[in-house]
Formats: C-alpha cells, sequence, structure tokens
C-alpha cells in the first residue's frame, strides 16, 4: 500500500479513536448517576436502597443498566481494534490478511478499516462460528 493511502488510514482510524474514547467518557461521566435515570430519579432511586415499590420499575432500570454496560464494552472493543490496526500500520503489516498473508481489498479497508481479515477467511471464520454454534445447540437439545 503507497504511503498516503497508508497515512490516510491512520488518520481516520486516530479520528475513529478519539470520537469513541469521546463517547467512552461521556457514557461514564453520565453514568454518575444510574444509566437511564434522571439525577432526580437517580436519588430517589438511591434512596430506596437501589430498588422501587415496583418489579417492573426494577426491571427495566436494570435493562438499561445492562444494555448500557453492553455498549460501553462494545466500544472499549473497537477502540482495541482500532489500537491494533495502528500498531498494524506501525510494524508494516496493515492492510494484510493474519490468516492467509494476502493483501485486504481497499474498499474493505475503507469500510472498515480495523478489518484483520480478507473478505474470504472473514467468511470462513464467520461459518466456523455458525458452525460452532450449530453444535453447541444441537447437543443442549440432546441433554
Amino acid at each position: 500500500m503507497d504511503p498516503e493511502k497508508l497515512e490516510e488510514f491512520r488518520q481516520r482510524l486516530l479520528a475513529e479513536r478519539g470520537r469513541l474514547r469521546a463517547e467512552v467518557q461521556e457514557d461514564v461521566s453520565n453514568d454518575v448517576a444510574t444509566p437511564g435515570m434522571a439525577s432526580s430519579d437517580h436519588a430517589q432511586w438511591e434512596a430506596s436502597g437501589g430498588s422501587s415499590n415496583h418489579l417492573a420499575d426494577d426491571a427495566t432500570e436494570l435493562f438499561l443498566q445492562e444494555e448500557e454496560i453492553a455498549i460501553d464494552n462494545s466500544l472499549r472493543g473497537m477502540i482495541t481494534e482500532i489500537d491494533n490496526a495502528l500498531e498494524r500500520i506501525a510494524n508494516g503489516t496493515y492492510g494484510k490478511c493474519e490468516r492467509c498473508g494476502k493483501p485486504i481489498p481497499l474498499k474493505r479497508l475503507e469500510a472498515r478499516p480495523f478489518s484483520t481479515l480478507c473478505i474470504e477467511d472473514k467468511a470462513k471464520e464467520e461459518q466456523e462460528i455458525a458452525q460452532h454454534r450449530a453444535g453447541l445447540a444441537s447437543r443442549q437439545n440432546i441433554v
């Protein structure tokens, strides 16, 4: 890959990492209260020992908290993928498939700049995952 294109990808990755870090930081700042709650509701919720008189309200709060945690984990995972891509740029392996070593098509990198696999190997990986899940599901039905 030519140096200009590589630098373009590096800049895109840095910008996306900055955006994601800001989003995670914003979520952390907002989580001083309980996720999904207005601060006045949070104070009332805390005063009641973290539960309300209504099971449905408690279930909704728990769901919102779990949803927020899942989103934050996903964002942190993407940041890690971007950091790994930046490391590959630095060590000269960016744009090469981690399985077969062939170049990852530019269109794929433009769509997902932190891709580690070429299209063919990504399809194989997804097929392997699907087969693994199907195997687990069939074993659960046997028991």
